[in-house]
């Protein structure tokens, strides 16, 4: 299913507005979503660097400080929303926030030619946050 199907279906199904992105880490080739249950799962790709972004987004109780571990660090969003890294988590730098009732994961694998940081999770999720008139 694409992107756009799947955030309609998802939105319908669950009576809520999705966020999505307008930075990406790498020139997107490939782009896919579904809906299973109440999770949805956004997949970016690049078939030529083996780019690959993921983007989950499910109902949120808004508790990050319950999946800290030690090694993750909090950011604040241009908004002012707290925002959970964790860096290599499952092989993939990760970056979790909670946007009104949705809680949204934000997973990229690193490449050798393309390293992760932070940063590159934080421009992602503050272009997602840009998108919404209704704050």
């Amino acid at each position: 299913m694409d992107e756009l199907k799947a955030r309609q279906e998802y939105e319908t199904r669950n009576h809520t507005h999705v966020l999505y992105p307008r930075e990406f880490p790498f020139s997107v080739t490939h782009i896919s979503g579904h809906v299973k249950n109440d999770l949805l799962k956004l997949t970016y790709k690049n078939a030529y660097s083996h780019g690959l972004m993921e983007i989950t987004v499910a109902p949120g109780n808004g508790e990050l400080g319950s999946i800290k571990e030690d090694k993750d660090q909090f950011y604040i969003l241009n908004n002012g929303s707290e925002a959970l890294y964790k860096p290599l988590s499952s092989h993939q730098d990760q970056l979790i926030f909670q946007h009104k009732d949705l809680m949204y994961s934000i997973a990229i694998t690193p490449t050798p030619k393309q390293p992760v940081t932070v940063d590159d999770l934080l421009k992602i999720a503050n272009s997602m946050n840009r998108l919404d008139v209704r704050f």
